[in-house]
């Protein structure tokens, strides 16, 4: 008989390690919220399961051993999850599924569970070096409504954040940790009306469009014109000689399908690597 058993010791979630992202086993921490649950037989480990219970609560991870696939344990741990967060009053669950098989047979087992696919988003690498003669970029003339991140007014980015929020769009916006001259914001009448959020990798200087949002600027080119001022402000940045290493990769994600268009449009060499799929439950 499998079971599915909270782990409550520390020393416990410690035992299952290997079986959990490290980015979200360092996320137990006292008073943070997030709990895992296993799935074990006598003998065996068979499955785990780790989510942050807050109001709105977040499944991280959800990992059933190959030999124990096709018997219902992710149900069964998701069914707990679901229980578990009805009883602390949470208003809803999501979570998101990064690859290929993922999404098939984790969307298909949320699905049955009453989730509903909220978004779609296709994460792209392309080649930094060609950049500078992307003929694409080099006919599109500057736009004034676009400006850094770090110039924009801050009560604006307040606003255009809370809108973020409000409408389940995006609530990083504020985040300090994307590139605040490299990001951009496009703004009329002195109100935010989108953006491209850029983060860099410290390591090897590559960058990362983590967001995109023109759904406001009521103007096509809007993202043209942001991812623009991103690419040229970056291209500025480097120098390529003997001593300087130049990143080859950056990567964009795609937040809906006329993105994704309009990527493969502007950067031809692009290639999908990674799908992220998130579903919703309301509780």
């Amino acid at each position: 008989m499998i079971t599915a058993t909270q782990l409550i010791d520390y020393t416990e979630v410690e035992a299952l390690r290997g079986l959990i992202p490290e980015d979200i086993y360092e996320g137990f921490t006292p008073n943070s919220g997030r709990m895992a649950f296993c799935a074990a037989t006598k003998k065996a480990v068979c499955g785990i399961l780790v989510f942050d219970a807050k109001k709105s609560a977040v499944i991280q991870s959800l990992y059933v051993m190959p030999k124990y696939r096709k018997k219902y344990i992710g149900t069964e741990l998701l069914e707990t999850a679901i229980s578990i967060c009805k009883d602390l009053g949470c208003d809803g669950i999501t979570a998101s599924l990064y690859d290929a098989d993922d999404v098939v047979i984790a969307g298909r087992m949320l699905t049955k569970e009453g989730f509903e696919q909220v978004s779609f988003q296709t994460v792209y690498r392309f080649d930094l070096k060609r950049l500078a003669s992307n003929r694409v970029f080099a006919k599109v003339p500057p736009c004034d409504n676009v400006i850094a991140l770090s110039e924009a007014d801050e009560k604006a980015k307040k606003v255009f954040s809370n809108d973020l929020i409000r409408t389940n769009q995006y609530d990083h916006f504020l985040d300090p940790g994307f590139d605040q001259d490299v990001s951009a914001v496009f703004v009329k009448d002195k109100r935010i009306l989108g953006c491209v959020l850029v983060s860099r990798d410290e390591e090897d200087g590559s960058i990362s469009i983590d967001y995109a949002n023109t759904n406001n600027c009521g103007n096509k080119m809007a993202l043209m014109f942001l991812l623009k001022h991103a690419f040229d402000v970056y291209s500025s940045t480097l120098v390529e000689d003997e001593d300087t290493y130049f990143p080859d990769d950056g990567y964009i994600l795609a937040t809906n399908e006329s993105v994704g268009t309009l990527i493969k449009k502007i950067l031809p060499d692009a290639e999908v690597v990674d799908q992220i799929n998130t579903y919703a439950l309301a509780l």
